[in-house]
């Protein structure tokens, strides 16, 4: 009696599956560490290819599923190339849904589909160096702005009084430049015998003299001037035809104060 024996080959997928039960695994154990949707490994097991990407894609799929159970993953992509074109259902597809497609990091890709990656490192460089030009780039545009700022914008005095330290007030003008020397201008008229003492930021004395009523002084120099007037009432003061008002200065019918612009 003639005995036969038919020994049917297992297909990939089968082997696939015959090997997780065997190690205890479930799909969604096997999913969850491939980072993997659960029916991707549904489809490899069950041989049904058609819901998955292109061949280069289930190669990769199968090189980690292989290695995940410790089976020989040159072998299991041959059994693939032997099987992918006998798939009579199987058509090429250019538009696949987006959650059937590949959830691999780039070290796996480049490790399981010989795809070319860059390392951690090089990544990072590339990164430090862009960053580095950002920064060098808004520093070089801040550094124009300021200095085109500064040459159009004039520098402008307060108006101020206070005492300076030898007890004198300073009497500065609004909104005068003073970008470089300039020769300025007081005009001074007495309504009676003055005592009248000016002098210049050179120290040159300007005046240093008794005017008397009637009179009018007109002297030139550059401030800051130094000046006392005695009486302090009898006198219009004008700064580069400017009038200044005296009275906030006065004391005891005498001002000694120092005049900038």
């Amino acid at each position: 009696m003639e005995q036969s024996s038919s020994v049917t080959a297992l297909t990939l997928g089968a082997k696939l599956k015959q090997a997780r039960e065997q190690q205890g695994l479930s799909i969604e154990t096997v999913a969850s560490s491939l980072k993997l949707l659960p029916r991707i490994i549904e489809s490899l097991e069950s041989d049904n290819y058609q819901t998955l990407p292109e061949v280069v894609f289930i190669k990769g799929y199968v090189r980690l599923y292989a290695d995940l159970l410790r089976m020989p993953s040159q072998d299991l992509c041959a059994d693939l190339d032997a099987q992918y074109p006998a798939n009579s259902s199987l058509k090429a597809q250019t538009l696949l849904p987006i959650d059937t497609l590949p959830e691999l990091t780039s070290y796996q890709l480049s490790s399981y589909l010989k795809l070319p990656h860059r390392t951690e490192n090089s990544v990072s460089k590339s990164w430090l160096l862009y960053v580095l030009g950002v920064v060098l780039v808004a520093a070089m545009a801040i550094g124009v702005w300021q200095s085109r700022s500064l040459r159009s914008t004039p520098a402008e005095v307060p108006a101020v009084a206070s005492s300076s330290a030898q007890g004198q007030n300073v009497i500065s003008l609004p909104n005068v430049t003073t970008t470089r020397a300039v020769t300025d201008v007081l005009q001074l008229k007495f309504s009676e015998p003055t005592k009248v003492y000016i002098k210049d930021a050179n120290g040159t004395e300007l005046a240093n003299t008794t005017s008397k009523a009637g009179d009018t002084l007109t002297v030139q120099g550059e401030s800051p001037f130094a000046i006392e007037l005695n009486p302090a009432h009898a006198v219009q003061f004008t700064f580069n035809d400017k009038a200044i008002d005296l009275k906030p200065y006065i004391v005891n019918d005498i001002v000694n104060f120092r005049l900038s612009r």
